[in-house]
């Protein structure tokens, strides 16, 4: 039910299966990543928390504790999950973007800034990163930056009109309405 997105019948049968052997992680994790689909994530803490006593190594717990706190609004928290699996497995540019959006949304600018370099550095076709760089930098001013960064998203996404709208943003920050005009076309 779960790959098949079918999440409130995978919901139903996790949750009896929990109930029934409350001892299995894979299970609870399961049932957290699917409550988490349904935008149930105080349902999804209570579900972990059993298990973040005994697991502080596990990164998918981590993640999955990261993001249940990140979707409700406990930014320190889901920040501190994702920071300890960034601790754990610091190759994963994917645990990267999520602390830094954590870091946003906590208004940490420029620690953001570095954590989706990083993650970049990591894996250049990280496409999340580098469309949250560029807004970044919009955002700061930086629209010499936010145009490496856009300019260097249209090539990983030639047919998607999201980095020329990037580049056409961070030409109107330079006061270039000429070009900004020609990119938007």
């Amino acid at each position: 039910h779960y790959a098949q997105n079918q999440l409130e019948q995978a919901v139903r049968k996790l949750e009896r299966y929990v109930d029934a052997v409350p001892a299995n992680r894979r299970a609870r994790k399961l049932l957290a990543a699917a409550l988490l689909r349904t935008r149930a994530p105080r349902r999804a803490i209570e579900v972990l928390q059993p298990l973040a006593k005994q697991a502080s190594d596990d990164v998918q717990l981590l993640i999955l504790l990261g993001s249940a706190h990140m979707q409700s609004g406990g930014f320190n928290k889901g920040t501190e999950y994702f920071s300890r699996a960034t601790e754990l497995a610091p190759d994963v540019a994917n645990i990267r973007t999520k602390l830094a959006l954590g870091n946003l949304a906590r208004g940490k600018a420029d620690t953001a800034v570095g954590q989706l370099e990083q993650a970049l550095s990591i894996d250049p076709e990280a496409r999340q990163a580098a469309v949250l760089l560029a807004l970044v930098k919009l955002r700061r001013g930086d629209y010499d930056g936010a145009l490496a960064t856009a300019r260097e998203l249209r090539i990983k996404m030639p047919d998607n009109p999201l980095p020329n709208n990037l580049i056409g943003a961070a030409y109107l920050g330079k006061g270039d309405s000429e070009k900004a005009r020609k990119t938007f076309v």
